[in-house]
């Protein structure tokens, strides 16, 4: 099977494993090793004196995975601790994920995965009344690599993010569009573990609108980071911390 989706997807994985968008697979989240389960804790940045540190916590995420590396569950929880979202996906007879039921507090939706004969998710249907889809998302592929990831409200075009790829295998840019016409890009660029360190926002024009960069201060033996400091426009803004378990 090709990429499912790419490792950085509308500006997610960058010091947080779960924000828009729920990765379904540790390839996918880039990480590394076997892992059975990850638990991100993001904190407000605090500068002091030739430091940065943890300031008060917003969020809880926690993921479990199976030993083929597919995401099982999916846990946010907000910073008292209330739990405020939740994916639990299904498997098939070949034990791709299927779908998934969501939960937003007392909100319910269902999601349906559909992919091609190579094995690519090509479409994700939710459904927040049974037989009537609500959001639909569409992906599209050049060999190896997703090109495009589209969002329809029902049958109209809400959004879509199209890719392009470095030597690497990485995305390095992403033009957004609303509807058809776009309205920013994002410039990525990796160190040499596969991580992002630094992501640039530009409006259509090309002009500058916001830099964010990313320190990572600690990793594991198996190579995945354990602590992580979001800076944007040079300004510390949440650090993330990992608790990682491996089967």
């Amino acid at each position: 099977m090709k990429n499912a989706l790419p490792l950085i997807t509308a500006g997610i994985l960058l010091c947080s494993f779960n924000t828009d968008s729920i990765q379904k697979s540790v390839t996918q989240a880039n990480l590394k090793g076997k892992v059975r389960s990850i638990q991100e804790s993001v904190y407000t940045a605090e500068a002091k004196v030739g430091d940065v540190e943890k300031g008060k916590l917003i969020y809880k995420d926690s993921t479990a995975f199976n030993e083929n590396g597919d995401a099982l569950k999916w846990r946010h929880f907000d910073g008292d601790g209330s739990l405020k979202k939740q994916t639990d996906w299904t498997f098939g007879d070949d034990n791709k994920i299927t779908g998934a039921l969501l939960k937003i507090g007392k909100d319910i939706d269902h999601d349906t995965l559909i992919y091609d004969a190579s094995g690519n998710l090509i479409e994700e249907d939710i459904y927040k009344v049974a037989g009537r889809i609500a959001t639909k998302y569409t992906y599209k592929y050049e060999g190896d690599y997703m090109t495009e990831a589209a969002t329809y409200n029902g049958s109209s075009l809400k959004s879509k993010i199209v890719y392009s790829y470095g030597g690497s295998g990485k995305v390095f840019l992403e033009d957004h569009y609303s509807g058809n016409d776009i309205n920013e890009k994002m410039a990525y660029t990796y160190n040499d573990k596969g991580d992002a360190i630094k992501v640039e926002t530009y409006d259509p024009h090309g002009k500058l609108e916001s830099k964010a960069t990313f320190k990572y201060d600690e990793y594991d033996d198996a190579g995945n980071w354990r602590k992580c400091t979001k800076l944007v426009d040079d300004k510390p803004e949440s650090i993330t911390t990992r608790e990682i378990e491996y089967y």
